[in-house]
C-alpha cells in the first residue's frame, strides 16, 4: 500500500586541510539524516521516524610514492521511533576504524597492510560484537621497469570476520548473521603490460 507523507533528510559536512610537516592531510566529515515513514499496521496508520548522525576524521599521507597510509575513524548513532509499536524501537551505535599502510622498500620489497575495527553496540543479545579484520601482503617487484610482482597475502588474519546485518521495517526488526570466508592464504603474480604498440 502507497501511503503519503513519507520525508527524508540528509545533511553532510567535510572540512579537510595540509598538514606540512608530516606531508599528511586531515580531513572531518560529519552527517545527519532523518527519515519519516509511514505505514499500515492492522488499519491503523504507524510513522516510524529514523534518526541517523554520523562522525569520521580521516589522516591520510602525502609522504612519498614508497609510503602511503591512510589512518580513519567513524561513529554513527541510529535511532529508530514508532508512535504504535514502541516494541518495534531501536537504538545501536556502529563504531569502524582502520589503518591501511603501503611501503616499498629496499630492492622493491613490498608490504602491504589493512587492518579495519568494526564494533556493534545496542543490536541485541548475540550481535554485539567487536572484531578485528586484519589482511596483510608481503611481495617482491622483479623485472623491467618493475612489471611483475609476487605476492603472498593472508586475509583475516585473526580469524574473526564475521558479517551482521540489521533490517528495520515498520513491522519488524531482522538481525542477519551470515557465514563468511575466514582465514586464508593467497599466492598472487601480477604482471602490467604498461606499453601498446600497433
Amino acid at each position: 500500500m502507497n501511503l503519503d507523507g513519507y520525508s527524508n533528510f540528509r545533511s553532510m559536512i567535510s572540512y579537510g586541510f595540509m598538514i606540512n610537516p608530516i606531508k599528511t592531510n586531515l580531513n572531518f566529515n560529519a552527517g545527519l539524516t532523518y527519515s519519516h515513514t509511514p505505514s499500515m499496521i492492522n488499519n491503523l496508520t504507524n510513522i516510524a521516524n529514523s534518526y541517523n548522525a554520523n562522525a569520521g576524521i580521516v589522516l591520510s599521507s602525502n609522504i612519498s610514492e614508497k609510503i602511503d597510509f591512510t589512518l580513519s575513524y567513524n561513529a554513527a548513532y541510529n535511532l529508530v521511533k514508532n508512535t504504535i509499536r514502541p516494541q518495534l524501537d531501536n537504538t545501536y551505535f556502529l563504531h569502524t576504524s582502520s589503518l591501511r599502510f603501503n611501503w616499498i622498500f629496499l630492492n622493491n620489497w613490498v608490504l602491504r597492510n589493512d587492518m579495519n575495527n568494526l564494533l556493534y553496540s545496542g543490536m541485541g543479545e548475540g550481535f554485539d560484537q567487536n572484531y578485528w579484520l586484519w589482511n596483510i601482503n608481503f611481495g617482491k617487484k622483479f623485472l623491467k621497469n618493475n612489471q611483475a610482482e609476487l605476492t603472498l597475502g593472508v586475509y583475516d588474519l585473526l580469524d574473526q570476520n564475521k558479517s551482521l546485518v540489521q533490517n528495520v521495517s515498520a513491522s519488524y526488526i531482522e538481525n542477519v548473521k551470515s557465514n563468511v570466508l575466514n582465514r586464508f592464504f593467497m599466492l598472487t603474480f601480477t604482471y602490467n603490460i604498461r606499453h601498446f604498440k600497433f
